[in-house]
């Protein structure tokens, strides 16, 4: 991965393509710069792949929210086995995108991961896998059919080479 200069919020260039993703995808990533790691993740997304579309940028937030899902869920069954002995299974499933659901669905058991921001995701990831390994379903007890995919986005994603926290 290159090194990436500091995010510059203003650049127009930048900030017609969040435009244009707001308008295209059910994330509103104009909404979430306030926070600093969703920010980082967008210039160097920006700056490493250009304007890309839409589509692309959609595959790169649902690989976004899976691994870092699924460090979040992997570490804490980890640390169940370690405390308590039991062995849990708690699946992280990822479903392309479709016109209904255009950046793909992020799921752990039953329920959405919807942030981009690694707080977010990681606290949403402890919430699902703590109600998922109790009850064996979601806090909210959807039940959605998903499929595991191996779909991997084209565009390089800055966050997934390592966690920045």
């Amino acid at each position: 991965m290159t090194t990436v200069a500091a995010p510059d919020p203003e650049d127009q260039a930048f900030r017609i393509w969040l435009r244009i993703l707001a308008e295209r995808l059910t994330t509103d990533p104009e909404g979430a710069l306030s926070s600093q790691g969703v920010l980082v993740f967008l210039w160097a997304t920006f700056v490493e792949n250009g304007a890309m579309p839409p589509l692309y940028f959609a595959a790169l937030i649902g690989a976004h929210r899976q691994a870092h899902a699924q460090r979040t869920v992997t570490a804490l069954l980890q640390q169940v086995h370690a405390e308590t002995g039991r062995r849990l299974d708690v699946p992280v499933r990822y479903s392309p995108p479709t016109e209904r659901d255009p950046e793909g669905v992020v799921r752990i058991g039953h329920d959405v991961v919807q942030g981009v921001d690694l707080g977010d995701i990681h606290a949403e990831a402890a919430e699902d896998c703590s109600a998922f390994s109790r009850t064996g379903t979601a806090s909210s007890g959807r039940s959605a059919p998903t499929i595991e995919s191996g779909c991997t986005p084209r565009a390089r994603c800055p966050a997934l080479s390592g966690c920045a926290r």
